[in-house]
């Protein structure tokens, strides 16, 4: 993969690939069972096991190193890389910089669609323009955007079907994640509102989402200060930590010490 500084972002796909040419709807019950399609990838970990662990072995460790790249594909646009691709009966669909989205032939490169999120000048984006990758359900692929924005593309032609989603609902943290504890076995929660910005948490939020479910929970936005991460410890909450870490604000020597 070439540098970002100096190039767009490429895909590489190695010289030995299973695709299926069938392109069947992603039903929930495929997802559920998505384990059992080692061919494709259709979730941001493989599973719902979250293990991230491919069964196939035409790749292994007696051929890895004959591996040479099939095609590239150029995103268009340079800068940090941090998609996971999904592959869906030979397709792979996936993201790049400044909410770029596309689906690619997966054994050929070709590119099937692309699409590209129009985003105000004025966004400020805490860790760069980056996007996380696509869900897909149905046949259709969504993913998030810089400008809190939900994006429904056609899985086929790329097409917005659907977009915004600013409508509120009824539904609270509390209650998704109850509803959502048959199909997890634990909860990584950003606080959204304070992400990047090293004002510290919302540990009332955490709370409530503690007395919500028994699964495990991790808690991510704006933590701070050892304090917080005192609190949300006595509440059987991990913390995921990033601004903090990278501007100083919490030295790893006091963070190691709570493990002592």
């Amino acid at each position: 993969m070439k540098s970002p500084r100096y190039a767009a972002l490429t895909f590489l796909a190695a010289s030995i690939f299973a695709v299926s040419s069938a392109h069947a709807q992603v039903t929930p019950q495929r997802l559920l069972d998505s384990a059992k399609e080692p061919q494709n990838w259709l979730t941001y970990s493989g599973d719902y096991s979250g293990h991230r662990f491919s069964t196939l072995n035409q790749i292994n460790t007696s051929n890895a190193a004959a591996l040479v790249p099939q095609w590239a594909y150029q995103t268009m646009a340079g800068g940090k890389f941090e998609t996971t691709p999904l592959v869906v009966d030979g397709v792979l669909y996936a993201t790049g910089q400044d909410d770029r989205a596309f689906a690619l032939d997966a054994k050929t490169g070709r590119p099937i669609w692309q699409y590209q999120r129009a985003l105000p000048a004025d966004i400020r984006p805490c860790c760069g323009r980056v996007n996380r990758g696509v869900a897909i359900l149905g046949d259709k692929v969504f993913f998030g955007t810089l400008d809190t924005h939900v994006i429904a593309l056609d899985s086929k032609a790329g097409k917005v079907v659907t977009h915004g989603w600013r409508e509120a609902t009824n539904f609270t943290a509390e209650e998704v994640v109850h509803h959502m504890e048959p199909f997890c076995s634990g909860f990584l929660c950003t606080y959204v509102d304070k992400e990047g910005m090293l004002e510290g948490t919302d540990l009332d939020w955490f709370r409530r989402l503690r007395a919500a479910t028994n699964h495990e929970l991790t808690a991510a936005g704006g933590i701070t200060t050892i304090d917080e991460i005192q609190q949300l410890h006595k509440l059987g909450i991990h913390a995921a930590l990033g601004m903090a870490i990278y501007t100083g604000r919490l030295n790893l020597e006091e963070l190691a010490r709570l493990n002592d």
